[in-house]
């Protein structure tokens, strides 16, 4: 019989949850929870885990860092961390610390273990299923089921022994039972009398034969002309083939489902603790001299010290290739019958933040992210950052910019990279107060206890209209900011007030502005088309930046996207619809109209 012809991809015992609901049951981490307050609007506005159109799922921070995870639970973890920033500078360079010493690390250490990992995983995961019924009867038929011989299932050699009769033997033997008939009294009468029986095989067959037919010919002679008894013989000589093919069938039938059950729970358990014994290698490698003394930076709860022994049988297990019918597959069978996943879940939950910590290790990498500094001044509140960059942007090709902000305002014309440089500097914040690291060459800032930013502000129809909606949020940074005067605090708007007309937009802002000012500890950076609003440097601690473009001769539009001090008088959004297909009276007219209202 060929056993790899048995395919088991379509085998009912491969039915179970997905794996992403099943990690849950395996995620045990209780993260460091935020000290500081997070605007309700941070992460979206940042796309960290949702992209605006809700549709490229890869233009996310978070995908940045999830692709390089190798288990389902390090990308849990590695969420958490990101949705819960620290304002602690204490944890904070303990976690700077914790990576600093992990991208120092051989990555051999830990490469062929996650490789692992992640082949095994779904395999480990999959004793988290909930079988039904009808499956747990089928996984039993490969089990003494018996009381009194239920010990039998804790001996691998009984198991293996069992299982390759019911397999391999008891199909042969079903097959050969006829024959067998015929051969045994030979061999009994061969023995019996040696040399005294002198019959050949063959003559042996032939008298049996002859015994047979003659006995068919008295039957015939006992009934001659009862045709009926004739035909009831045949009719017995049939059934009895039919009965024994039939039983053929069914016997080979018995011996290939249990070819797949037994094929399935080994490879299930062999890679489940292939998984667990790569956990343990990990834990061996990282855990214990480079996590473990900071861990207390990254959760609340420590995870406990797992039993000697669990940890001994896992070093020593050895784990089979490739299965096949001669394996010792008994001891598979014996650890399905006995293994109970959550006693490893300690084991699990270690290699997860490793997992995490080592992705956040291979990106910063790859996009040559930087260490923050961070600054515990009392007097100060800044971000003091060389070259940084929007993560999600390609680093060869991005435009960096040095800024080194404490209040700013920041004008400049449409597509002139305004709002691309403030969630640069928010993103690099909510890095730098979660994961320490930053999108620059150099970043030292004063860690925030409260971020928020106002960057896309979606119109609630039927609720409150886009001024309304931006009022509150206004309302909201006000109200936080005066009920923690002394803590560190960065505001980020985009193009302030600009869903309302132009005078109560500036008068509005203008006011607002100059109120949030008024906090020495509060980080305000500002967008804007409002000229206007630059006065406030003359009054407040503002300061001006412009983020021009460059017209050529031939009127051709250049975007440099560099960040300057000084206040852009450009309006080019006119320009920017040429080639789009409008009519060109239209925009003459509008350029016409724009030059009026700009002396």
């Amino acid at each position: 019989m060929n056993w790899n012809i048995l395919n088991t991809t379509d085998f009912p015992l491969e039915n179970f949850q997905e794996p992403n609901e099943l990690s849950k049951k395996t995620y045990n981490i209780n993260i460091r929870q935020s000290d500081i307050i997070l605007g309700n609007d941070v992460m979206n506005d940042l796309e960290v885990f949702h992209p605006y159109d809700n549709a490229n799922f890869r233009s996310t921070v978070y995908y940045i860092f999830q692709e390089k995870c190798s288990t389902i639970g390090s990308k849990t973890f590695l969420e958490e961390l990101l949705k819960n920033p620290l304002c602690n500078v204490s944890n904070l360079n303990k976690r700077k610390e914790c990576l600093n010493t992990l991208s120092n690390i051989d990555p051999n250490t830990y490469t062929n273990l996650l490789s692992q990992l992640k082949k095994t995983e779904t395999d480990f995961l999959w004793f988290f299923s909930q079988n039904e019924k009808t499956v747990d009867e089928l996984i039993n038929t490969i089990y003494f089921s018996f009381w009194i011989l239920n010990k039998l299932n804790n001996d691998p050699v009984t198991m293996t022994s069992y299982n390759f009769y019911k397999i391999m033997i008891s199909p042969v033997l079903g097959i050969l039972s006829p024959v067998i008939y015929f051969i045994i009294p030979f061999i009994i009468l061969k023995y019996k009398f040696g040399h005294l029986f002198k019959m050949s095989f063959f003559t042996y067959v032939k008298m049996l034969y002859k015994s047979m037919t003659m006995s068919s010919n008295v039957l015939n002679l006992l009934n001659s002309g009862n045709t009926m008894l004739s035909r009831l013989q045949i009719v017995t000589y049939i059934l009895s083939f039919l009965f024994y093919f039939q039983g053929i069938i069914n016997t080979v039938n018995v011996s290939q489902t249990a070819y797949k059950i037994v094929e399935f729970i080994s490879n299930k358990v062999n890679n489940a603790f292939t998984y667990l014994k790569s956990c343990i290698q990990l834990n061996d490698n990282i855990w214990k001299n480079i996590i473990l003394p900071f861990e207390d930076s990254f959760v609340s709860t420590k995870i406990p010290f797992d039993d000697e022994s669990t940890i001994q049988m896992l070093r020593d297990y050895k784990p089979f290739s490739s299965f096949t019918i001669f394996s010792h597959f008994g001891d598979q069978l014996v650890k399905y019958k006995n293994f109970n996943q959550f006693d490893f879940l300690n084991i699990v939950n270690k290699s997860y933040i490793i997992d995490a910590l080592i992705s956040i290790i291979t990106v910063k990498n790859e996009h040559e992210l930087s260490f923050t500094k961070y600054n515990t001044s009392l007097s100060d509140t800044f971000v003091n950052s060389k070259k940084a960059w929007h993560l999600c942007v390609n680093k060869d090709v991005s435009v960096k910019n040095d800024f080194n902000f404490k209040n700013a305002l920041i004008t400049g014309p449409n597509a002139g990279g305004k709002s691309t440089l403030i969630k640069t500097l928010c993103l690099n914040v909510l890095l730098a107060q979660t994961i320490t690291l930053t999108a620059s060459e150099y970043t030292e800032m004063t860690p925030f206890f409260f971020i928020n930013t106002q960057i896309n502000i979606p119109d609630s129809k039927g609720v409150e209209s886009l001024f309304e909606a931006e009022m509150n949020r206004c309302l909201y940074i006000l109200s936080v900011i005066k009920k923690h005067p002394e803590a560190k605090s960065l505001i980020v708007m985009d193009e302030i007030f600009n869903s309302t007309n132009v005078i109560e937009a500036i008068a509005g802002a203008y006011s607002i502005l100059q109120k949030i000012s008024e906090f020495k500890n509060v980080m305000t950076v500002i967008t804007t088309h409002f000229i206007y609003l630059t006065k406030l440097k003359k009054e407040t601690s503002f300061v001006c930046y412009k983020m021009n473009v460059n017209i050529k001769k031939d009127h051709s539009i250049h975007f440099p996207y560099i960040l300057s001090k000084g206040i852009s008088k450009q309006y080019v959004a006119l320009e920017l619809l040429k080639g789009r297909g409008f009519d060109e009276s239209i925009l003459n007219n509008a350029m016409t109209i724009k030059n009026k209202l700009a002396k």
